[in-house]
């Protein structure tokens, strides 16, 4: 039998039980253990490291598309009105003020930031994904 560190041989009885090396010491099973992680590591570190998959160009997806325009983007918030106006309305007179200020915000809506359109659409809907060319 041949020890894994100092590769003394010695007789099949010589390393005892549990089997430890008379030359160096060593228990043969715990040598063994340590030599079979250094080579698992050596292949490890011989191998490739994994190569970044390359994705299809995202356009920007949990982003809005702007059907007339093709821009994808967040949107920004219009409000329809005048904010003097509602300013004056409610200073002025009080119920046409709180009318004015409802209308307002019911008027709220999602706009492009390229062309001020409306109809955004969300870049996951199969029409978006379809004009983006991710489907």
């Amino acid at each position: 039998m041949q020890c894994p560190v100092c590769e003394h041989e010695a007789a099949e009885g010589a390393f005892g039980d549990p089997a430890k090396c008379p030359s160096c010491g060593v228990f043969y099973h715990k040598a063994l253990a340590n030599k079979e992680r250094i080579e698992q590591a050596r292949a490890a570190k011989a191998r490739p490291a994994p190569q970044p998959v390359k994705a299809a160009p995202v356009k920007r997806l949990g982003f809005m598309y702007c059907p007339s325009c093709g821009a994808t983007n967040s949107g920004r918030t219009q409000t329809k009105g005048s904010i003097f106006v509602e300013l004056i309305l409610w200073l002025c007179f009080l119920l046409p003020g709180l009318i004015y200020s409802i209308w307002r915000l019911a008027s709220r809506q999602q706009v492009c930031q390229t062309c001020s359109n409306p109809g955004l659409i969300p870049t996951n809907s199969p029409r978006a994904k379809k004009e983006l060319g991710l489907e």
